[in-house]
């Protein structure tokens, strides 16, 4: 896993799926961290594919993705600019704290980075009106979404609690 780890912090990510299948060879059991780190790996190497696959392969043998899989997973999708993708991800989640930190961390992980001021007065404003229209019931609050942000966006509803989650080809945004 420690290995898996440098080469996500050094984006190779075809060295840290090596030592993945290598862990296999060797009947070594990969955890959640180690797939979180083969994940980020990929993220950082912009292979959003194999990125997901690697989320999927965690699945499939049982381990539980935590906010780390799905935050690590949402960047590849980032890197491949895969906004489809990205809402799927988000979609099984529903609305949860998990899902707000998940977020949280895209925005200021991803979105963010080395934006400039301008950008981030936007993206804060964008995320202000989206959070005075996360109220509304349908189909009022997509078509405000889509008048006042430029955003197409639908609802999810997990209990009493509802988020929308508004995309256009370039940006997420997500208010709980």
């Amino acid at each position: 896993t420690a290995a898996i780890s440098v080469c996500a912090r050094h984006g190779r990510w075809a060295d840290a799926l090596d030592l993945l299948a290598e862990m296999d060879r060797r009947l070594v059991d990969p955890t959640a961290a180690t797939f979180n780190a083969a994940i980020s790996a990929c993220a950082k190497g912009k292979q959003w594919a194999r990125g997901l696959a690697l989320l999927e392969q965690m699945q499939d043998r049982g381990l539980s993705p935590t906010v780390v899989s799905f935050n690590a997973a949402l960047a590849c999708c980032a890197s491949g600019g895969r906004w489809a993708e990205a809402l799927a991800l988000l979609e099984p989640l529903g609305p949860s704290p998990a899902l707000v930190e998940v977020l949280a961390e895209v925005s200021a992980h991803q979105a963010l980075a080395g934006a400039s001021e301008q950008a981030i007065v936007t993206a804060e404003r964008t995320l202000a009106v989206a959070a005075d229209l996360a109220y509304f019931p349908e189909p009022e609050g997509p078509a405000k979404y889509l008048a006042e942000l430029g955003l197409r966006a639908r609802l999810i509803c997990k209990g009493n609690t509802q988020a929308y989650v508004g995309s256009d080809d370039d940006n997420i945004v997500v208010v709980v």
